[in-house]
């Protein structure tokens, strides 16, 4: 009976210097503050954490806070190294397939898929007469340097015109450096909002353009527990439907305002579309018409 109590002080001795470990996501915070892309992106790898939380533990996010946004490049070369940033979350493509771990799933139920484009003011009436892809082709496009979305394009033989920013896409496509901006229609109309009211940018209104591109978390490949956890609890939030009901409480409003069924589809190949792509799960994606809640 002594020796049992020795052993009963000894645990409760040691029990208060234990410690769980903790899943920690590193990753980058939002170019812009109070960028709803951000936002969204965080609560669907928190809410995969949550899922998890009874079979993996506690979990933690951080949030890495960098003087200026790097490139798409600069992001795999870090989450590779996994110091700084362990999770990134971008447009597939074999590069980003290869050298981490991808998780795919498309967070965003592939509605990246289809683009609006942003144009100038006074281009209205020339898109308007735009039909089909080989038309398309004839204008200028602008992009950033290391998107995914400018390798595809690029691919494709379009004539594009490169920013090395983001946010400097806007001004340029005001002063006529190229004709439009393909944007996400989760995207667009909040950029219009932002910067429609100092631009004379606006959303064209009668093409779409569909463009297979699926946007996955990628998980540092030191990180293969985390990625395991998260691949999980994405997996619940599709077969629970949380990751549905958070794609509309999102993405319902733009995708009403987009209209997709009453535009022209102009349909964009993507040669770097990975062949691990799951398109055979139709329960991963945005269809267009698809009724929205």
């Amino acid at each position: 009976m002594k020796n049992l109590m020795k052993t009963l002080l000894s645990i409760l001795v040691v029990m208060p210097t234990l410690s769980f470990a903790v899943d920690t996501v590193k990753w980058p915070s939002s170019e812009l503050k109070n960028d709803p892309r951000g936002a969204y992106k965080r609560a669907v790898i928190e809410t995969a954490l949550q899922k998890t939380e009874a079979t993996h533990g506690p979990y933690a996010i951080e949030e890495a806070v960098f003087a200026s946004k790097f490139s798409t490049y600069r992001a795999r070369e870090m989450v590779i190294e996994g110091s700084d940033i362990n999770t990134y979350i971008a447009l597939t493509n074999d590069d980003w397939e290869r050298l981490t771990l991808p998780i795919r799933i498309p967070i965003r139920r592939g509605i990246i898929n289809y683009r609006l484009l942003m144009i100038h003011r006074d281009n209205v009436n020339k898109f308007q007469h735009i039909e089909n892809l080989h038309q398309l082709k004839n204008t200028v496009v602008g992009l950033q340097l290391g998107w995914t979305t400018t390798e595809i394009l690029d691919a494709g033989g379009f004539d594009i015109e490169l920013s090395s920013k983001y946010s400097s896409l806007f001004p340029m496509l005001d002063g006529k450096r190229f004709d439009y901006v393909p944007r996400g229609v989760n995207e667009i109309f909040n950029e219009q909002a932002r910067y429609g009211r100092d631009l004379d940018i606006v959303v064209e209104p009668t093409i779409a353009l569909y463009v297979p591109s699926p946007t996955y978390i990628f998980i540092s490949p030191k990180e293969p527990a985390l990625a395991a956890r998260i691949e999980q609890g994405l997996e619940i939030m599709v077969a629970d439907g949380t990751l549905k009901k958070m794609f509309y409480e999102r993405f319902s409003e733009g995708l009403k305002l987009a209209d997709i069924a009453s535009r022209k589809l102009i349909k964009i190949p993507n040669p770097l579309l990975p062949a691990a792509t799951p398109l055979d799960r139709p329960e991963l994606w945005y269809q267009a018409g698809e009724s929205v809640n």
